[in-house]
């Protein structure tokens, strides 16, 4: 077969076309396509990097054709295409246009003659992800005629013919830094190792993560992708690459940080595609046919930690069964629980905060386990009014069972405002029903000086207040139940052993050495201890010597609450601090002061880590 003659040689960086488009003008003075055609190469074939096209042309040329084929941009169908074994969508093609470097083109030319024998479209230009001249620091231009052939990419259908013209274009472009990431593209297209988390993507999957949270990062969540320029996708690209150049840990950072900034931007409404923007539509795009790789994951994990989600619904492909965090609304409806009485209950069990309890229930985020608990708690609850008959005992032995502590209401009034207020959890009846049948054994008749709990109150003239606490902590050893008659009234004691046991013992410390523990003073006595409903705040024990608090009963007050007055010596911080601090975090104590006599806030509203 005869060969072209002179030899023109391939060039180690530019693309087949572009080589086939020299030997053209080299040999014709002509174009790309007719001289195709009369060598018998079909110029589809050639750019879509048919084996038989290539070797045809490198045989015609007489040409090794190993660097030829290891410059193709090989097409795999499907809208794929693989380069150097690295596999990308068409998407990742410049074409159909045809992007160059001017100045590039211009040093080209180091003899005279015809210059698109020495024009060389190099391969880097190709990829989509090359956008700066490396050698001279400037924007590549983007050209197209809008005819068939654009595709082949042919020089001379879009460069000017002289040189003139060509450091004119090259003066008008825009001078920028090369983004480390088309450094990394071209790096790993010469087959480098690059950052870890990057090599195990696809190629293009990391480019456009990259991009993507760049883009948020540079230009904040209400940035549409539709909107960006390609001098924006470059600044994009800038800003992405130091996240996920350090993989995992960088990608987490950069979302924290953004996630930070939603948190505090003041807006109604926390929500992931008002925090992460394009990242967000990107990667929840319905019809998106490509994997987007692991980056869908880590901000899939990021939005279930830190938004509220519901139980049920599709993110970002995938249904959230169980997730992290969740709305009152959210949990109400697929509970099945009316919003505003959930909503109360949490803020009474110290699940939410006080302070959101009259913020819209869509709002108002928590634990979604919590919340799911608390609602099936709702959906369990027996009134008190029904205990007696239940637990077969007088109302007063129900109210010093709950007073007690043996049974929880489910709210407090104040907080509640609802009849779940004045109700209790049917498990915790059920555990305490269970707690019941193993005090003693059971008997068919009473023994000798063995009564039940109401008629040994009345006996040993103590309060049934302290005659529960001995039952249940086993102090009573003779303790029995009637086979014939249920619950409470069932259980019988011995009123000698009763007179033994608490003969002498003191159930704790006395109210009034308590609340001078607590920092309390005396005005505050009556509304600590009262009754009200929903127990009182501070448990005690009445007995002809006077009312008693237990070391329990102190543990659980301190665990719920603290003292304004004795937050200074908790923190170490002066009292001014203290003030400072609390109304910065907006902590506001759980009744007024003034009227209380103390000022109260929940432990759970304080700041985790006080400032010093």
């Amino acid at each position: 077969m005869a060969k072209l003659y002179p030899h023109l040689p391939f060039c180690d960086d530019e693309t087949p076309i572009s080589w086939a488009g020299r030997l053209a003008a080299f040999h014709t003075s002509g174009g790309l396509v007719p001289f195709l055609n009369d060598i018998g190469v079909p110029a589809v074939d050639l750019a879509r990097g048919v084996d038989t096209a290539v070797d045809r042309l490198c045989d015609v040329a007489d040409q090794d054709s190993a660097p030829v084929r290891h410059n193709v941009i090989k097409s795999l169908g499907g809208h794929l295409y693989v380069l150097r074994g690295q596999e990308f969508s068409a998407e990742f093609r410049v074409a159909p246009s045809t992007r160059f470097c001017p100045m590039c083109l211009a040093e080209d030319e180091a003899d005279p003659g015809a210059p698109h024998a020495q024009r060389r479209h190099r391969v880097s230009w190709a990829l989509a992800a090359v956008s700066t001249c490396e050698r001279h620091g400037i924007a590549l231009l983007d050209r197209r005629t809008g005819r068939w052939d654009d595709t082949l990419g042919e020089l001379r259908q879009q460069v000017p013919e002289d040189r003139d013209s060509l450091l004119s274009l090259a003066r008008s472009c825009e001078s920028r830094s090369v983004s480390p990431m088309q450094t990394y593209i071209l790096g790993r297209i010469a087959g480098q190792a690059g950052p870890d988390w990057l090599d195990a993507q696809d190629i293009e999957q990391g480019w456009r993560a990259s991009a993507f949270l760049g883009g948020v990062l540079a230009f904040g969540p209400d940035k549409r992708a539709g909107e960006m320029s390609p001098e924006d996708w470059e600044l994009a690209q800038h800003a992405g690459w130091s996240a996920v150049a350090e993989g995992r840990q960088g990608i987490d950072s950069a979302l924290d940080s953004l996630l930070v900034q939603a948190r505090t931007s003041g807006s109604r409404g926390y929500r992931p595609q008002g925090a992460l923007g394009m990242l967000y539509r990107w990667l929840s795009w319905h019809k998106m046919a490509k994997d987007p790789g692991a980056i869908r994951a880590l901000v899939r994990d990021k939005i279930r930690d830190g938004f509220p989600l519901k139980a049920g619904q599709t993110l970002m492909g995938e249904p959230v069964e169980a997730p992290r965090l969740s709305s009152v609304a959210a949990i109400a409806k697929t509970e099945h629980v009316d919003p505003r009485t959930l909503q109360n209950m949490l803020v009474s069990r110290a699940v939410v905060p006080a302070s959101e309890k009259d913020h819209w229930a869509g709002d108002v985020v928590l634990d979604y386990q919590q919340g799911v608990e608390v609602a099936a708690a709702m959906k369990r609850a027996v009134s008190v009014s029904a205990l007696p008959d239940r637990l077969n005992a007088s109302r007063p032995m129900v109210r010093a069972v709950i007073r007690l502590g043996y049974l929880r209401l489910l709210g407090d009034v104040e907080l509640a405002g609802s009849k779940l207020s004045r109700a209790v959890d049917r498990i915790d009846v059920e555990k305490f029903e269970a707690r019941l049948q193993e005090l003693g054994e059971e008997i068919d008749e009473c023994p000798r000086g063995m009564v039940p709990l109401a008629k040994a109150a009345e006996k040993t003239r103590q309060k049934i207040g302290v005659i529960l606490p001995a039952l249940f902590d086993g102090r009573l050893k003779r303790v029995c139940r009637m086979s014939d008659i249920p619950g409470i009234d069932g259980v019988v004691i011995d009123t000698l052993e009763l007179k033994s046991v608490l003969s002498g013992c003191r159930p704790g410390m006395t109210v009034e050495l308590a609340l001078a523990m607590l920092g309390i003073g005396k005005n505050a006595t009556k509304n600590l201890i009262n009754n009200r409903e929903g127990g009182p705040l501070l448990d005690t024990i009445e007995t002809d010597d006077g009312t008693w608090v237990t070391p329990e009963a102190m543990g659980r007050f301190r665990k719920r609450f603290a003292v304004k007055t004795r937050l200074p010596l908790e923190t170490g911080l002066k009292k001014y601090r203290v003030e400072q601090i609390l109304a910065r975090h907006g902590v506001e104590p759980v009744f007024d002061p003034k009227p209380f006599g103390v000022a109260l806030y929940f432990r759970k509203d304080l700041p985790v880590a006080w400032e010093v």
